[in-house]
């Protein structure tokens, strides 16, 4: 006996699973004890007792902002490469140029001559690249999958 066709990688698959983590969204009393929070560790109280908690379980509240925001940039790519493994296979690649969103303010920030500031020299993606001038940058991201953001650098 053959075991059962796989429905990962379907569409009605990918849609029943989206639609449910789409259901999982904040009430409105949820966003209102966020948005109350004066200070990280009650914001992420807050979020923590939400479904939002998958976000921010990762999140050292001693840690620096910069740190923070690696995190949570880790977690998006984790995420979207989740939501695309639902997907057809055909579909995946597009699809996984959603995990590349959060870094686009700091590939913007690439195409400036400007000196690197050491919290990005630091990011495990953005760190290798970001020597040099403009020029020595777009080079390097020619070797990466962000790629077609080269241009984007260049011409700047």
């Amino acid at each position: 006996m053959s075991p059962p066709p796989s429905l990962e990688g379907e569409l009605p698959y990918a849609s029943a699973r989206v639609h449910s983590r789409h259901g999982l969204r904040l009430d409105e009393t949820a966003w209102r004890r966020i948005e109350s929070s004066r200070y990280l560790g009650q914001y992420l109280e807050a979020a923590r007792s939400s479904p939002l908690a998958v976000w921010v379980v990762n999140i050292d509240l001693t840690r620096e902002p910069h740190t923070i925001e690696r995190t949570l940039r880790r977690e998006w790519r984790a995420y979207v490469r989740l939501l695309t493994s639902w997907h057809p296979r055909e579909w995946q690649p597009w699809l996984m140029w959603w995990s590349w969103l959060p870094l686009l303010p700091l590939i913007a920030r690439l195409a400036r001559s400007a000196p690197i500031p050491p919290w990005m020299l630091a990011d495990p993606v953005c760190g290798p690249i970001a020597v040099g001038s403009p020029e020595e940058r777009a080079a390097a991201l020619e070797s990466t999958p962000l790629a077609p953001m080269a241009p984007a650098v260049r011409t700047t």
